[in-house]
């Protein structure tokens, strides 16, 4: 039974207030994490969950569920309250400043404070891993039924199935961004949305400091990692992309996460576990407990290790050369992001639509890809007092508008989390990456001074130095079926040509890269589907061939 006093109420307030702020749609897993962090529970005031609590606090608070069980909290603003809690803070400052107070101005007006929720009826940390599990941004929210009540304005995800609301808004408070415009089948505007996917406070940071790695464990990884891995840096990078993303889970007791390295090519990745311990002399509270599924130890490979996961289409454009950047890695290492796959669904709702592949896989490229340049010409904005930033993705909306992809400021390793999407950008002015194509790319080609790659020739046999000839002979006719990719790793742009077979069929995109002294060097091929990503980093004009 929920027994939540004026008092507690006005601490509830004062600190949600302060961490989430008003007016805005945050999700429950955020509110989540803010009582967490302030040691408050639902069950110091009689509720189960946090959202029982957050139903039984009045009409301040309104719950949004959308589609899909997304729970979303917005605020509504007490100018009562407000008041009092500025009072009460002018109060404090002038305590202490002069003497003893009398007896009557002691006694005089005892009026409404904050007070924080005594811990009472709480489970037993050791025996229920459930609060960490609510906490992660995987999890799904309790399914509880709220009383339905109209919308009171168009939100910003999907159309809400349901909303609970105790009692009716005193007045409308304006939404935090702008909508295009409204119409019958509105498309969704990006407006801002703070989340953060896992709470600092709870896991561990860095591995060399905060987590114990006994020699057994290691070992397991030095066995199967390539020889100029260093397992503890491949375990510092890893678990920082899984916190990122939240891609690690709770289970048991023991905080799983994979890495980059799979057990067989195409299979599962290598699962690392570790738990919280009570005591060490170490002064660490986390030990690395396992590496693999911990029922048995990997086995021996090859001195070149394990092979590495899938890190995206525009590897294809190395033409056999070592990964050495990863957009991907580089995205998770800056911002937090959550489950990749609601963003994704939100960035491609509010863009013009597109094809992005199943999972939006392509978008996720373009997306990680553009970020890296970004960052190369250092167009990263960031406001005065960093704490907030936002980059130009690049896409449009339906009505042209350019969608900023927005960024809150972290305390915490990674330095910005993911706030949601808008059309503007308040105080900052990101500009979209730029990539500049010098009309010598194609002249080279004109030209013909095209050198095949020696592991082109050794993979695909004598015959295909007639094939590239071919190629070339046809952007010689039609300079416009040739089309620029980027390449993050090197910073370069490089030229897409369509490579045909015997039977003239164009199932192939050959790689051309043109060297600074003007030689053009045939150095890699790739399907058309992962050339067609890679080309969609630069422009959504692309030629048939790659459709």
């Amino acid at each position: 039974m929920p027994n939540i006093s004026p008092e507690h109420q006005l601490y509830l307030y004062k600190l949600l207030v302060r961490e989430v702020g008003v007016g805005k749609q945050t999700m429950l897993a955020r509110v989540e994490e803010v009582l967490d962090a302030d040691d408050v529970m639902p069950q110091d005031v009689g509720c189960d969950s946090v959202r029982e609590l957050l139903e039984s606090l009045g009409g301040w608070v309104r719950l949004t569920v959308f589609k899909k069980g997304r729970v979303y909290v917005t605020l509504i603003a007490q100018p009562e309250w407000d008041a009092l809690l500025e009072r009460a803070e002018q109060g404090k400052e002038k305590v202490g400043g002069g003497g003893p107070k009398s007896w009557k101005r002691r006694r005089a007006g005892k009026a409404l404070r904050p007070i924080k929720p005594k811990p009472r009826n709480r489970p037993k940390p050791e025996a229920e891993p459930e609060p960490a599990a609510e906490s992660e941004p995987a999890a799904e929210p309790e399914p509880v039924a709220p009383t339905p009540v109209p919308a009171p304005a168009p939100e910003p995800a999907p159309e809400p199935e349901t909303e609970s609301a105790p009692e009716p808004e005193p007045a409308p408070t304006p939404a935090p961004e702008s909508e295009t415009e409204p119409s019958p089948e509105p498309t969704p505007t990006p407006q801002p949305v703070a989340r953060v996917p896992e709470p600092p406070r709870r896991y561990p940071q860095h591995f060399a400091s905060e987590v114990l790695c006994h020699d057994a464990e290691l070992s397991a990884l030095y066995g199967v990692l390539p020889l100029d891995v260093d397992p503890m840096v491949l375990l510092e990078e890893d678990w920082r992309v899984a916190r990122s993303a939240g891609s690690f889970s709770l289970r048991d007791g023991l905080v799983r996460f994979p890495l980059r390295y799979l057990r067989s090519p195409g299979g599962e990745p290598v699962e690392v576990c570790m738990r919280r311990q009570v005591a060490s002399p170490s002064g660490k509270q986390w030990v690395l407990v396992s590496v693999g599924d911990g029922t048995e130890e990997l086995g021996q490979v090859g001195l070149e290790g394990l092979p590495t996961a899938e890190e995206g289409a525009w590897t294809d454009l190395l033409g056999g050369r070592a990964v050495l950047v990863s957009p991907a890695r580089t995205f998770a290492q800056d911002i937090a992001t959550g489950p990749w796959n609601l963003l994704l669904e939100e960035l491609a709702a509010c863009a013009q639509p597109e094809d992005w592949g199943a999972d939006h896989w392509a978008l996720r490229e373009y997306l990680l890809v553009t970020y890296c340049r970004i960052l190369r010409e250092n167009k990263l904005a960031i406001s005065e007092d960093r704490s907030h930033a936002a980059f130009d993705t690049g896409l449009l909306t339906p009505a042209g508008e350019p969608i900023y992809l927005q960024l809150s400021a972290r305390d915490d390793d990674i330095p910005w989390s993911f706030a949601g999407f808008s059309t503007h950008s308040e105080d900052l002015s990101p500009q979209p990456a730029s990539y500049v194509l010098s009309l010598a790319h194609v002249a080279v080609v004109d030209e013909g001074r095209i050198v095949l790659d020696r592991s082109l020739s050794r993979e695909y046999g004598e015959g295909f130095a007639a094939d590239v000839a071919k190629a070339v002979a046809a952007v010689r006719r039609s300079y416009r079926l040739c089309t620029p990719a980027y390449d993050p790793q090197s910073n370069t742009m490089c030229l897409l040509v369509p490579l045909a077979t015997e039977d003239g069929a164009q199932s192939r995109a050959l790689v051309l890269e043109v060297r600074p002294d003007g030689e053009c060097v045939a150095r890699a091929v790739a399907s058309p589907r992962r050339a067609r990503a890679c080309a969609r980093v630069i422009s959504s004009e692309l030629p048939s061939w790659l459709s």
